[in-house]
């Protein structure tokens, strides 16, 4: 018998069981450490490292942030049970100098670029992002790279909360040091900004270029009102130092009278806006009570004149010398009381003198033009102004009668009082 025709092949099957168990034992094995190894190394915060295992042998791979990133990954695999030898096998990130992180926000949208030292870094970024901005579709554009300040995630941070109060606008960080450049999304959110770049700002963090805008008035109106005991002040100005020139300007317009101000600062003004509020602030000092009111350029004026000079004055001041661009789009100034109240005329050979009060400019005109129709061929010299206070009577019809029986005189005069009519002449 040939033992070795029957022994052989049971050798064979047997050497081949003995092996696929071995390799199923390496295989568990492997997968065991290699396991634990990853647990090691995420619960140590080096979510970056991946681990490839070779019996009880293990290799560090994967993208490292630092030179003691991979170290520390070495060690931490190497602390693990069953490991015999650990290799770095790891890259390390490039190096950017300056690091420069910066976040973008236009309306709902937020765009996150520059460099984030780490994977840990950039889930710590997006989620104050979405602290700060909760509403806010981010966008993450950001990429891995080694250089980065050791304050990094509390700057940007902070910066992302500044963003917050941006209607749009970018942040910028350049190593430690903040660039801010944007419009405020609204009037709190301005002081806000500015509040907390003066008294909030991280140690870790030098401040650079600011330039934020508040946010934008449409319309541009600001107004300025008298009742006689205080002034108030309400609407929007560009800036403070405006602000404080308008402040200045009523308080030299109106002195001792009490100034209520409320005024917002918002961007959006017209170019001229600071001439113009000063130059119709002015207009108050005029007035008895009343209020002139800007919309862009455009001049609104409302009250009663304190006297019969200052009735003229204003009409004068708002008919020629107007800042350059401002328009005015009304003029309800009721004229003053004038006490008495009455009107005259005087008929020489060279001429006709007018001169007493009428109610309205209206008025005014309309007696001047018959008077030049009445004494048609003679000069006619008008002192005639606007007042309150009229009789009551028909104070035009009775003037035009006036004037008319002076007309029938070679020289002479008219005169018209409360209650009385006179007239002399030849």
């Amino acid at each position: 018998m040939n033992w070795q025709r029957w022994i052989r092949p049971g050798l064979i099957v047997t050497f081949v069981v003995a092996a696929a168990a071995l390799l199923t034992r390496h295989g568990a094995v492997e997968h065991d450490i290699g396991g634990r190894v990853a647990a090691e190394l995420a619960a140590d915060g080096l979510g970056w490292a991946t681990v490839d295992v070779s019996a009880r042998d293990v290799t560090i791979r994967g993208m490292a942030p630092s030179v003691d990133a991979q170290d520390q990954a070495v060690v931490a695999a190497g602390k693990v049970r069953g490991v015999r030898g650990v290799t770095n096998a790891s890259d390390l990130l490039p190096i950017v100098s300056p690091y420069v992180w910066s976040a973008k926000r236009d309306g709902r949208s937020v765009t996150l670029t520059g460099s984030v030292p780490s994977e840990g870094s950039r889930a710590a970024v997006l989620a104050a992002a979405r602290r700060a901005l909760p509403e806010a579709e981010i966008r993450d554009g950001m990429e891995l790279a080694r250089g980065a300040p050791a304050t990094f995630n509390s700057a940007t941070a902070f910066s992302l909360a500044r963003l917050a109060s941006l209607g749009e606008g970018v942040v910028t960080l350049t190593d430690s040091t903040l660039a801010v450049n944007g419009t405020a999304a609204n009037a709190q959110a301005y002081v806000d900004a500015r509040d907390a770049f003066t008294q909030q700002l991280p140690a870790a963090v030098i401040l650079g270029p600011i330039d934020v805008l508040p946010a934008r008035a449409d319309p541009f109106v600001f107004s300025a009102n008298f009742d006689g005991k205080s002034i108030s002040l309400v609407g929007f100005v560009p800036n403070d130092i405006v602000h404080k020139t308008l402040v200045s300007t009523t308080k030299a317009t109106l002195p001792n009278v009490p100034v209520v101000d409320s005024v917002v600062i918002a961007s959006g003004e017209p170019p001229g806006f600071a001439e113009a509020a000063s130059f119709a602030i002015a207009q108050l000092d005029r007035m008895h009570d009343g209020g002139v009111t800007l919309d862009g350029l455009n001049l609104d004026v409302a009250g009663t004149a304190k006297s019969v000079d200052d009735y003229d004055a204003l009409l004068e001041n708002l008919s020629a010398g107007l800042p350059q661009g401002m328009k005015i789009v009304s003029a309800a100034i009721a004229p003053a009381v004038a006490s008495p109240y009455g009107w005259a005329a005087e008929k020489s050979d060279s001429g006709v003198v007018l001169s007493g009060y009428v109610p309205s400019a209206a008025d005014h005109e309309e007696v001047v033009a018959t008077a030049r129709i009445v004494f048609a061929g003679l000069p006619v010299d008008d002192r005639v102004r606007v007042a309150a206070g009229e009789p009551r009577m028909d104070w035009i019809g009775a003037i035009k009668f006036a004037m008319g029986q002076l007309g029938r005189l070679a020289r002479g005069s008219v005169a018209i009082g409360d209650h009385a009519y006179s007239i002399q002449g030849e």
